[in-house]
């Protein structure tokens, strides 16, 4: 994977994670359940696109190691080839020689696998990050669960104190009704 395609890649995941900075809130009173089912969605939109980069990344990788492997194999061959039928090469004293003046004559190939190595070695470490960047959304997901328990447990506790205060209100009430009037 080429270096500008890792750094776009890069700088998606980031603004993924802006944006779910943006929105999340640690105020729980402003936790509803709209506001938590968006950011969960938003996270899983997030995470089902950080899974698709995986995959791409995987793919990336695989095809790399494929060309370096093929690259590796074509220039051993070529080394070879280069230290025996070259006349140059085979006009030289020594083995040392003719290996290192086959390798110099190669270089253009072994600079190419090199490169494809860098890349790869770079490659991997976006597959890292994503990794990485992926479990921090399942973070994510999670505080957002727990702020909608917690909300939903506020309520919950809200409602049963309004409840047993309206029940004591009312039974209050029938105690005073009862006691000033006539009707029993």
């Amino acid at each position: 994977m080429k270096t500008d395609r890792i750094g776009a890649l890069l700088t998606e995941v980031n603004s993924m994670l802006d944006v779910i900075r943006n929105k999340v809130t640690q105020d729980v009173r402003h936790v509803t359940s709209e506001y938590v089912c968006e950011i969960l969605g938003i996270v899983d939109d997030h995470g089902q696109r950080i899974e698709e980069m995986l995959i791409e990344v995987e793919q990336d990788v695989m095809r790399l190691e494929r060309l370096i492997t093929n690259k590796k194999d074509f220039y051993e061959t070529r080394l070879e080839e280069v230290k025996v039928e070259d006349p140059e090469v085979a006009s030289m004293g020594t083995g040392a020689e003719r290996l290192n003046r086959a390798k110099y004559k190669l270089r253009d190939l072994s600079k190419e696998i090199k490169d494809l190595e860098q890349e790869l070695r770079e490659t991997e470490r976006l597959g890292k990050i994503l990794i990485q960047r992926n479990k921090g959304l399942d973070r994510t997901r999670s505080s957002v669960n727990r702020q909608n328990e917690a909300t939903i447990q506020s309520a919950k506790y809200l409602n049963l104190n309004y409840r047993a205060t309206s029940e004591a209100f009312v039974d209050e009430g029938i105690e005073e009704l009862k006691e000033n009037s006539d009707f029993e």
